[in-house]
């Protein structure tokens, strides 16, 4: 019971901020994931005064796979969406419908294993208003950086030296509040900025050594070879492997540099989860789809895909942006 009324509070903090008066609230769930999670989120909801609804359906094979249409039928008309299945839908038509419809969505995908999403919603417990304004100034602070350079080189101790191009591009910045400056969308937990990456302009090796979405954490490097904006070779064992099989059995496209990311969130630490990301001080480089509505309804990249990962780099990594560096080793030089 303790735990169940932690995660409701951990819920209250995602949710106060981002429901209106006369809301109704829609979570999207998987089956794989405890239903206490589910019950949490709901009860969040309802404290607060919003009519709540559950739709659970099958685990996709990997983030980025859209849901059926009971889900999309599900969400329809819904103020607020909370998308918590075990790998992130965010990528989706489901999400671009309901933005252009004028919804706003939440992303919070859950981590399987006994407890493990119940445990992260009791975590967002501390997420009060001043915190979150917090994040949502820095975060805000580097989208603008990464909008106003032209190129990016990522370099790391493990051996990652990646150059991309990222001009005229805008970038996202999601911490945790879903308005106009975070395109209508939020993730959880907070808070990270990304921006889409000139998709045949990626050239170097990007050695991972942290989690990878929907897939989990390698206990070796991986090592990924980067030609002309697509991934040529993946080095690193079994898990390797793994990674290498869910790209080729993706599509054409699934194997294009396609993000650039950093984490700006001081207060999360490692989990092994989509978490991993929002870590202040680490980056993270996506590949597969970019287009809309991967990072909001006006996001403008061009990569269309049935796949999105990140390859999350530790806190051992720096990014230059056109020559100046803004993230040395963990810290946030801006």
């Amino acid at each position: 019971m303790n735990n169940f009324i932690q995660a409701m509070a951990g819920a209250m903090c995602v949710l106060r901020p981002n429901l209106r008066r006369a809301d109704s609230l829609a979570i999207i769930g998987s089956t794989d994931i405890d239903d206490g999670f589910y019950a949490a989120l709901a009860a969040g909801g309802q404290a607060l005064g919003a009519e709540t609804t559950i739709g659970l359906m099958t685990p996709r094979l990997a983030f980025g796979r859209g849901a059926p249409d009971a889900i999309n039928r599900h969400v329809m008309g819904a103020g607020v969406v909370v998308a918590a299945p075990s790998t992130s839908i965010s990528h989706s038509e489901t999400c671009l419908t309901h933005l252009k419809a004028g919804g706003r969505w939440l992303s919070i995908p859950a981590p399987k294993g006994a407890g493990r999403a119940m445990d992260m919603l009791a975590n967002f417990a501390i997420y009060d208003e001043q915190r979150l304004k917090e994040l949502k100034e820095i975060t805000l602070r580097y989208a603008e950086l990464l909008t106003d350079a032209n190129t990016a080189v990522v370099t790391s101790e493990r051996g990652t030296e990646l150059t991309l191009s990222i001009t005229g591009r805008r970038a996202c910045a999601y911490y945790g509040i879903a308005e106009k400056e975070s395109e209508m969308q939020g993730s959880w937990p907070p808070s990270e900025t990304h921006i889409a990456a000139i998709e045949d302009s990626a050239e170097g090796v990007l050695v991972v050594d942290g989690y990878v979405t929907g897939v989990g954490t390698s206990d070796m490097p991986v090592k990924i070879t980067v030609r002309q904006g697509r991934i040529t070779s993946i080095e690193g064992g079994m898990f390797a492997k793994r990674v290498e099989k869910l790209i080729e059995d993706s599509d054409s496209n699934a194997n294009v540099i396609c993000e650039l990311g950093i984490g700006t969130n001081r207060f999360q630490k490692e989990e092994g989860n989509n978490g991993d990301k929002k870590i202040a001080g680490t980056a993270h480089v996506g590949v597969g789809i970019n287009a809309a509505p991967s990072f909001g309804i006006h996001y403008d990249g061009k990569n269309r895909s049935n796949l999105h990962l990140d390859f999350v780099l530790k806190p051992s990594l720096a990014l230059e942006l056109d020559g100046r560096r803004v993230v040395g080793f963990g810290r946030l030089l801006v």
